[in-house]
């Protein structure tokens, strides 16, 4: 698990099997000044977005930098960044003053490819994008969190569709800050104002929720989650900067009703 830590200008990785810990990012590896947002790609190799320096950093397995991507004459304000192994393609989010957009670079050699999206509130623009993730066939979703929001696009940034709207009810987003995609196409999204993650379909469709806000820091409670994962095996990574914790789900087996999905259990430390 990795965690990005943009006060200790490093990303911490937490191995869960041998209980250890490390750094990456620190002077003697690369060094990151402001670390916002991180991703992985198939071979373990982490891009982080520096929103100091306006640079995607690539790290290796090791911690070793790789190369960068980007830079300031690239991003106004680099805020998060996401990868897409099978198509070599790295996505940052660029939230500048005049600007909210998502820019598109070859992830192996850092050629700008394109860009999409711009201010606003129409189909396709964006007002304080937080954060965004890769799907099935290369579908990308961008968490459009002042438009509260999630907005749909194919691989080439040719907008699909959006969900959610300003509200209370299963659906609807008072905060949505990050997202995650798991294997199955569905979707998470964690909402620091309601306290919870809520789960969609592929194409937008609320499925249901885990979690709840609480003043008591226990299992599934929280107070201000933020940060959102899913590994390869499936486990749910939670962030809550309020009570300062992880909480972890793994996903429960399938109860044989057809294509429901499953719901998720919390693994208390």
């Amino acid at each position: 698990m990795a965690v990005v830590n943009a006060l200790d200008s490093a990303v911490g990785l937490f191995d869960l099997v041998q209980h250890k810990f490390s750094k990456i990012g620190l002077a003697q590896t690369g060094g990151l000044q402001a670390p916002l947002g991180l991703s992985v790609d198939a071979d373990g190799n982490w891009f982080v977005a520096d929103g100091q320096t306006g640079f995607i950093v690539v790290f290796n397995a090791q911690g070793q930098r790789l190369r960068r991507i980007g830079g300031p004459q690239w991003f106004a304000r680099l805020t998060n960044v996401t990868v897409d192994p099978h198509r070599s393609r790295v996505y940052g989010l660029d939230q500048g003053e005049r600007q909210s957009r998502v820019r598109v670079f070859n992830s192996v050699d850092g050629r700008h490819l394109f860009d999409f999206g711009g201010p606003g509130d129409g189909p396709g623009q964006f007002n304080l994008p937080q954060d965004l993730a890769v799907g099935k066939a290369g579908r990308l979703y961008v968490v459009d969190s002042g438009n509260y929001r999630v907005q749909m696009f194919d691989p080439a940034g040719k907008f699909v569709g959006s969900f959610g709207e300003a509200g209370k009810r299963p659906g609807q987003f008072g905060r949505p800050k990050e997202i995650a995609v798991d294997a199955a196409g569905r979707v998470y999204v964690v909402d620091a104002s309601h306290g919870n993650i809520q789960v969609f379909d592929a194409d937008g469709g609320y499925l249901y929720f885990i979690g709840t806000r609480g003043d008591q820091g226990a299992a599934a409670t929280y107070m201000l989650p933020t940060g959102i994962a899913i590994d390869v095996d499936g486990r749910l990574y939670v962030a809550d900067q309020g009570y300062r914790k992880f909480d972890i789900y793994r996903p429960l087996p399938d109860s044989g009703a057809g294509s429901r999905p499953a719901t998720a259990a919390a693994i208390s430390n």
